[in-house]
């Protein structure tokens, strides 16, 4: 049959009836190279327009994990894409079908409302052939019913060690159980003739996909299992092992064959000619084309991307016929034609490329039927491909207990028992029962495609008159007050996919063992384990339930196992995987003489199986304090259990382990803070002393091993212990050493210090009870003492050889040649505490001294206590535990006023004396000192004005005790010190009463007086311009009403240098507070933003979102150079990053709820918008602005319809802080939202599109858990009132957006994200002034919705406690605490407004992620290192050193 193109060129090949080599050779023959190269080429979706596919003759194109047309987009909907662009590629000069290629290896998973089959360790665990065989056909009928036809099946990898992140793409350890599932390709593409060629492609029909074996060679046999690893072996087990099931498919005519991107010895598997060509193409015989994976050339090159044509060149050569490029398509041909053009890739190697392209094409009827057929819709999500899909399960279940005693077996339930218990993460979350490459890559949670859950499985098992009762996390109350037949349990994994998915430590995530821990002790129990792998159990756990099984992944239909459990067929399920003890067990050989496992392969079992004794009894106590392999560093634990005890004997419970664990990292950190301080010794650097009055350093632990960077090994350890690191790490209470952004400052500085290998040291006190735990109850907030020192700290060493004497009260003795000396009144003794601070992947491990205050043997007064007067002998004592008792005690009366003062001088006296000591040491043997010297030596900063007593102290000590004049130690002391101001508000702005600290500090009022007076007369001598204004700038303020000494004046005047700490604060500072001393001082001002470390903020708190950027980036240099974070801003629009940053997001939105619920008791929906506000209740940080927004949204939601509420963006509004015990307003507003959120949540017409909740005792480790949840967080203080402000910068790296002001570092954020990322609102800070003064002369007119709000409060709506005090503020024009000084009324229209916005952006999933994305990716100038880089280089003047 002749055909012709444009008329005249004979065309066989578009003749169905000629042979299909020649059909391939005439249309070869017709071929540019740019059509044939376009033909080796195959593109992701969202890159291909019709032009593209037109013009360059595209020859495939491929949707990644989720991407697709649309969110839940049907089979009909993908037809028509597909049908789009193949209509597009027809279209081309020689009209060539593309193929179009998905990733359906456990049924169309892609596809909303397909079949989802149990994963193939599932159907390894069958061993049914046939089954395989049966579950091909259906898949390749419902991918076809998509207008697919090409699916990336079967993988037929030998997994030979579970920490793989594809173990469960693996269909088992066992080369022999593989081969035999091999039969899924038969199903996949049809059965091929008897005569059928060995090694030809072969595909049935219309109703049939190309298959694709993959991925070759050796993937699952990496070393430790790493995905994209090495393979080490000969070639001989590399093809008895490993290569063996590609013969099987190669037989039945499977049509393409992938590559793997992991290496063979080395050798990276996509360069490999060996055996890409040598062996799989000549030896076996294989005739179809070998498709790259995705982006596996830019893998060939470091970093991943480089020097492209080298790679194209070497992947091209070595075998590779078809390239999924995916993105950069343009590239790729433009590089290759050159490569063809140069000689460097023969020209016989793309027609040989392009054969096996066309072949296959050809083979499976393309160019007669390349549209979809849409007779096959119906079938997609059958009933009888479901029913199939049941088989499966029941097939693939492995019984690995029942019963506890081998008599009497638990299994099967009774269906009618009167009242059952459900329980566990994966009893009701169809998304985890799937797994991943579950509608998208990593897979999803919750109810994200048509399918039955355990829990639905259960309900529609039981008989009627039986009594299901679910909660996932059931309370002691449910497990208490209900009388349980039995529980049935479901844990197991989360989803993932490849690389986030190799697993080092294979624990049972989610508290799983602590689920089933806790219901097995009250309930007689079923345990379901859902998993992709075997997972560690622990023998205690395996001895308490009365029955365990294996489910694996079963996909959409859990049915099949509730026939199992309930008796309707027996289990048939054998172990397609050896079921290890201890991680440090594997990789595992079931033929090697240690074969030693919990349960061997082919396991299955009606019995109890075998008890395990105490692990830790089985670890060696040995002292390993250096240790970095896991079994030494267990070694290490069990010696402190041993022999550092701090409880009784025979007990290692986690709370033992986690003080033992501790005390294992610690030994390191002591070591290397030695050697830091033997060589900053050595070296006698400048060094920085930072002196705060608060630090929050959240937990150690976790800190300490990322730093370290000996988690994981830390974690396998403990595996070996018999914990879970997850579990220890719970068992730490965060140090109450401050209370809110300053102290989580301070913290974020001393990392950076240490990383950034600088010479530092920070001081704080040792605070015993801290400011307080909040405990939140129906009166609102109560205070009660932290506990964190209840026990011990393990993270402290004492330092009995430092202690200084500090001074309180007493006299100024002048002695007869005029010298002062401070005499007389009482002393305590300040005792160093030393807390080693990590940096990251550096040895410089630097030190937070903190003090605690003393008093002497010599104060306790003997007789009066054995005279009865017991309190007074112990006075000294007990006045001295007073200092160190707690965090900003209250100072309305003067006693208070007193020890707040003790407090600050205490810190400062103590932190001095011990710099000046080191200092001396540091000079001894080199001479005597000179003072002159010292400010090059030390660098004093003061974190606020709570140390500004550091000036006059530092005087003193060097006039009184060393012996300088006033000049000289003035000198000195201004070279040394500089102040950090952190607020413009005038409560923070401290003033000490004369009268008080005359009485406490009497020589250091004398000095203060002398700096006053010194320079009032600067001013009268050299800035005569300025004496009007010295009433304002003066030290001291004489009004006889009430005379003060103004703490930051005295800062100002003494300090080298003065920083704000963003640009809108060091600009107010210099424009307004203090202005006048600019005109003075113009070069003392600066601006240093602040910063957070991406350590502890991003790298370990969020670690599924870290392990995406790491990839993406292909680097995980960001973590300590954030600049990088900028490289994601390519990535912005790529649908397959928008997805896995979407699951990572979902990941840390359910860890989220799950906190929540055990906090609070309240439920939360992880697919409604978490929207959050963190920080100190104050009222210009203007948390009642949120909660009247909360309160707006809900009167809304009331007035409208159900149909309307649908329409709506479900949102969850967390509100929690610490407001100050005496600050009454901001007790109001906590209790406030506690009320409405016992309105909203238990409201039913709404709750299910609103809840409030507030998060009680806010510190470092819950900010851990909400900041990575987090969606949208609130930073909406009153414009100019906030300093900087770091929680906002913590919430943006972690891609959440902010709704916010033009205030503190707000305004530096949206110019780095994009205004475009950020929701402003509310007025500027040039605007508040007027718009006060506005108020001021009644001129405001509120917005109704702001009424509304106010007046739902006072309906009583939300209770009958009495906010009229609170909305008081609000109202009125002016008077104390009226006239709504800060704004909420003026800001509310356009708060409401932004919103909307909100609500508005986040229906747009594409847009919000990217917005998202594009927030951290805008947030690498807020890393601390680049802050403290500044500090050191313009204000500290020091510089590195590294310890070598």
């Amino acid at each position: 049959m002749s055909l012709t193109v444009e008329g005249k060129i004979d065309c066989t090949y578009k003749d169905p009836n000629a042979l299909i080599e020649a059909r391939v050779q005439d249309l070869l023959s017709r071929m540019t190279l740019r059509e044939k190269v376009g033909q080796m080429t195959q593109i992701e979706r969202r890159v291909a327009t019709p032009s593209v596919l037109r013009d360059l003759s595209i020859g495939s194109i491929l949707s990644s994990g989720g991407s697709g047309p649309f969110e839940n987009a049907l089979a009909s909907d993908w037809a028509d894409m597909v049908d789009g662009f193949q209509k597009a590629a027809l279209e081309s000069r020689l009209g060539i079908p593309l193929i179009y290629g998905i990733d359906a290896v456990h049924g169309n998973n892609s596809i909303y409302g397909a079949t989802i089959f149990p994963h193939n360790v599932a159907l390894g665990a069958t061993r049914d052939a046939d089954l395989a065989q049966r579950i091909g056909v259906a898949t390749a009928l419902e991918v076809r019913a998509s207008g697919i036809h090409y699916a990336f099946a079967p993988c037929v990898a030998i997994c030979k060690d579970p920490r793989w992140g594809r173990c469960y793409e693996s269909y088992s350890e066992d080369t022999e159980i593989v081969r035999k599932m091999t039969t899924i390709v038969t199903g996949l593409q049809g059965k091929p003739p008897k005569e059928h060629p060995k090694g030809y492609p072969f595909v049935a029909g219309r109703n049939n996909v190309i298959a694709c074996a993959k991925h070759f060679v050796g993937d699952g046999g990496t070393d430790k299992g790493v995905n994209e690893g090495n393979t080490i072996s000969s070639y001989d087990d590399l093809e008895k092992i490993h290569m063996a099931p590609y013969l099987d498919c190669i037989s039945q005519g499977v049509s393409t064959v992938m590559a793997s991107y992991s290496s063979w010895n080395g050798r990276k598997l996509h360069a490999d000619h060996f055996l890409l060509t040598e062996v799989l193409k000549e030896k076996l015989g294989f005739k179809g084309f070998v498709i790259s994976d995705w982006e596996g050339l830019d893998r060939l090159s470091q970093p991943h991307g480089s020097n492209y044509r080298y790679c194209i060149s070497t992947a091209v050569n070595a075998g590779i016929d078809m390239v999924m490029v995916p993105l950069r398509y343009e590239l790729f041909v433009e590089d290759l034609i050159y490569l063809v053009e140069s000689g460097e890739v023969p020209i016989s190697r793309i027609d040989d490329a392009v054969e096996r392209i066309l072949r296959v094409k050809f083979v499976s009827g393309l160019f007669e039927h390349p549209f979809s057929d849409r007779s096959l819709l119906d079938l997609v999500g059958c009933k009888l491909h479901r029913e199939l899909a049941r088989e499966a399960v029941r097939k693939s279940l492995v019984l690995l207990k029942n019963g506890k005693d081998p008599k009497k077996p638990f299994l099967p339930l009774d269906r009618n028992a009167k009242k059952i218990l459900v329980t566990g993460s994966h009893a009701d979350n169809l998304g985890y029962q799937c797994g991943g490459w579950t509608i998208t890559w990593y897979g999803l949670s919750g109810r994200i495609t048509i399918g039955t859950t355990i829990l639905d499985a259960i309900k529609a098992a039981v008989g009627d008159k039986t009594e299901v009762v679910y909660e996932q996390y059931p309370t002691p109350e449910t497990l208490a007050r209900q009388e349980f037949s039995f529980a049935i349990i479901a844990v197991g994994e989360e989803p993932y996919a490849e690389t986030p998915g190799d697993n080092s430590v294979l624990n049972v995530p989610l508290n799983g063992n602590d689920v089933i821990s806790t219901v097995a002790d009250k309930v007689p129990t079923l345990a379901i384990l859902i998993s992709g792998r075997p997972l560690r159990l622990e023998p205690w756990l395996l001895e308490k339930v009365d029955a365990f099984i294996a489910a694996w992944l079963p996909g959409s239909e859990a049915e099949g196992i509730t026939d199992i459990v309930f008796g309707d067929y027996e289990f048939e399920g054998l172990l397609p995987i050896t079921w290890f003890k201890t991680v440090d067990q594997l990789p595992m050989d079931a033929k090697s003489n240690s074969y030693d496992p919990l349960f061997p392969l082919e396991t299955t079992t009606n019995t109890n199986g075998a008890t395990v004794s105490a692990v830790s009894s089985k670890i060696p106590a040995t002292a390993h304090p250096l240790a970095n392999k896991p079994t030494e560093i267990a070694s290490n634990i069990n010696y402190h259990v041993q022999f550092s005890p701090h409880f009784s004997p025979f007990r290692f419970e986690p709370e033992q382990a986690y003080y033992a664990t501790a005390e294992s990292v610690r030994d390191r950190l002591i070591q290397q803070w030695n050697e830091t301080y033997l060589h900053h010794h050595k070296v006698d650097p400048k060094q920085t002393y930072y002196l705060s009055m608060e630090y929050l350093q959240g937990r150690a632990l976790t800190n300490a091993i990322g730093n370290l960077d000996v988690e994981n090994a830390y974690a396998e350890a403990l595996n070996k212990l018999g914990h879970e690191l997850e579990d220890i790490v719970e068992q730490e209470k965060d140090a109450a050493l401050g209370n809110g952004g300053l102290g989580r400052l301070a913290s974020c500085f001393l990392d950076s210090m240490a990383t950034l290998n600088l010479p530092a040291w920070g001081y704080g006190l040792r605070y015993r009870y801290g400011l307080f735990k909040q405990v939140i109850t129906k009166e609102g907030q109560e205070e009660i003492a932290e506990d964190w020192l209840e026990k011990f700290s393990p993270w402290e060493v004492v330092r009995h050889d430092v202690v200084f004497p500090v001074r309180f009260f007493g006299y100024v003795k002048i002695d007869p040649d005029g010298s002062r000396k401070w005499v007389g009144g009482e002393v305590m003794q300040a005792l160093a505490y030393d807390v080693p601070i990590p940096g990251y992947k550096t040895k410089n491990t630097i030190s937070l001294r903190l003090w605690e205050a003393k008093a002497c043997a010599d104060d306790f007064n003997l007789f009066q206590f054995n005279d009865g007067q017991y309190e007074s002998a112990a006075q000294l004592h007990s006045q001295a535990q007073q200092i160190c008792a707690v965090l900003y005690p209250g100072d309305a009366t003067e006693n208070g006023k007193i020890l707040r003062l003790k407090q600050q001088f205490f810190l400062c006296s103590a932190s001095l004396q011990d710099i000046i000591l080191r200092f001396k040491e540091r000079k001894s043997g080199k001479g005597s000192w000179k003072w002159s010297e010292f400010p090059s030596k030390v660098a004093v900063q003061l974190n606020d004005t709570h140390p500004t007593l550091a000036i006059p102290e530092l005087l003193r000590l060097l006039m009184d005790e060393e012996g300088l004049g006033w000049d000289e130690a003035w000198d000195v002391t201004t070279r040394t010190i500089a102040y950090t101001n952190h607020t413009v508000l005038p409560e923070a702005l401290e003033k000490w009463s004369q009268d008080v600290l005359r009485k406490l500090l009497p020589r250091h009022m004398e000095i203060i007086e002398e700096i006053d007076r010194r320079f009032i007369a600067l001013i009268h001598t050299t800035r005569t311009d300025l004496q009007s204004k010295l009433p304002s700038m003066c030290i001291m303020d004489n009004n006889p009403q009430k005379p003060v000494v103004r703490m930051a004046n005295l800062c100002v005047v003494s300090s080298h240098t003065v920083n704000g700490v963003a640009q809108l604060h060091s600009d107010i500072l210099k424009s307004e507070l203090f202005a006048d001393y600019v005109s003075l001082w113009p070069k003392k001002f600066q601006n240093k933003t602040n910063g957070i470390t991406p350590r502890r903020w991003l790298r370990f708190c969020s670690p599924e979102l870290s392990s995406i950027i790491t990839k993406w980036l292909k680097t995980d240099e960001w973590v300590t150079s954030l600049e990088l974070l900028t490289g994601l801003r390519q990535f912005a629009d790529s649908a397959d990053f928008q997805s896995e940053w979407a699951s990572a997001k979902m990941a840390n939105k359910q860890r989220l709820a799950q906190y929540i619920l055990q906090v609070t008791g309240v439920s939360i929906d992880p697919n409604s918008l978490f929207d959050i506000q963190v920080k100190r209740i104050h009222e210009y940080k203007r948390q009642l602005l949120n909660i009247l927004g909360a309160i707006s949204r809900y009167k809304k939601l009331k007035e409208m319809s159900p149909e309307e509420r649908k329409n709506t963006t479900s949102r969850t509004v967390m509100i929690g802080g610490k407001a100050f015990a005496t600050y009454t307003n901001a007790k109001r507003i906590v209790k406030l939202v506690n009320d409405v959120g016992t309105v909203v949540n238990n409201d039913p017409e709404v709750n299910k599109y609103l809840k409030v909740v507030f998060v009680p005792n806010y510190n470092v480790s819950v900010a851990e858990i909400l900041i990575p949840g987090s969606e949208l967080s609130q930073h909406i203080s009153t414009a100019g009132m906030e300093a900087s402000g770091t929680s906002n910068m913590k919430f943006a790296l972690n891609g959440c957006l902010i709704i916010g002001t033009l205030d503190g570092a707000n305004v530096e954020i949206r110019e780095e994200i994009g205004e475009a990322n950020f929701f402003l609102c509310g007025a500027t800070a040039d605007e508040v002034p007027r718009l006060r003064k506005f108020r001021e002369n009644g001129m405001f007119v509120p917005d109704p919705r702001f009424e509304e709000a106010k007046q739902f409060i006072r309906s009583g709506a939300f209770g009958g406690y009495n906010y009229d005090p609170l909305l008081d503020s609000l109202e009125g024009n002016t008077g104390y605490g009226r006239g709504d000084y800060f704004l909420v009324g003026h800001d509310f229209a356009s708060y409401m407004d932004a919103q909307a916005r909100v609500d508005e952006a986040y229906k747009d999933r594409k847009r919000w992620l990217r917005m998202s994305i594009l927030s951290t990716a805008g947030s690498g100038k807020f890393s601390s290192d680049r802050t403290i880089s500044q500090y050191a280089r313009e204000i500290w003047n020091i510089e590195e050193c590294r310890v070598p």
